[in-house]
């Protein structure tokens, strides 16, 4: 009995250190749906909060260009555009 326990201990001695971590395919699935899902949720919350952003930025150029007499408009082709109004009462100096 000794000498079996002798030859267990020199068989663990003799042997590599076991592994830390064990996975299975199935964690390492859950881990990629979550890695994904995750970096799949902060994207759309910086595209989010820059959509909000220019969505704030065009509000207060439209507001200050119609407080000053102009239409502004995006045209066809993304571009903004600025025109002096027709029917704008300007004073004379």
């Amino acid at each position: 009995m000794a000498t079996d326990l002798v030859a267990l201990t020199r068989q663990h001695c003799l042997t590599p250190e076991p592994l830390l971590f064990h996975f299975t395919i199935r964690d390492v699935l859950w881990l990629t749906v979550v890695a994904l899902a995750s970096g799949w949720w902060f994207y759309r919350q910086q595209t989010n909060a820059t959509l909000e952003k220019l969505r704030l930025e065009n509000i207060a150029l439209h507001t200050a260009a119609r407080m000053g007499g102009y239409d502004a408009e995006w045209t066809a082709d993304r571009e903004f555009s600025v025109k002096p109004r027709a029917n704008t009462y300007r004073a004379n100096p």
